[in-house]
């Protein structure tokens, strides 16, 4: 899944026209640009999912495992085992 993600940042990345960029003779503007359009791509094409942890969490329960084990739960509720 999150391969699909950065896969698509990746084509977003490419097909951008960096002109409005390449154009400027103010690095430092240029750098803020730059800083803004890719925030606003990563944004935009990678997700962002919260997860808590609390002091009872075991500590080999890392967010990723968490939100997958969560989705794996959903999944289970819902009847789709494999």
């Amino acid at each position: 899944m999150i391969y699909v993600n950065i896969n698509a940042l990746a084509q977003a990345l490419n097909t951008l026209d960096w002109s409005c960029i390449t154009n400027l003779s103010d690095v430092d503007l240029a750098y803020d640009k730059f800083l803004t359009i890719t925030i606003h791509l990563i944004n935009s094409n990678i997700p962002l999912r919260t997860v808590t942890i609390s002091e009872n969490t075991p500590t080999y329960i890392t967010p990723l495992v968490k939100s997958l084990l969560r989705k794996r739960n959903k999944q289970l509720r819902r009847g789709k085992t494999t």
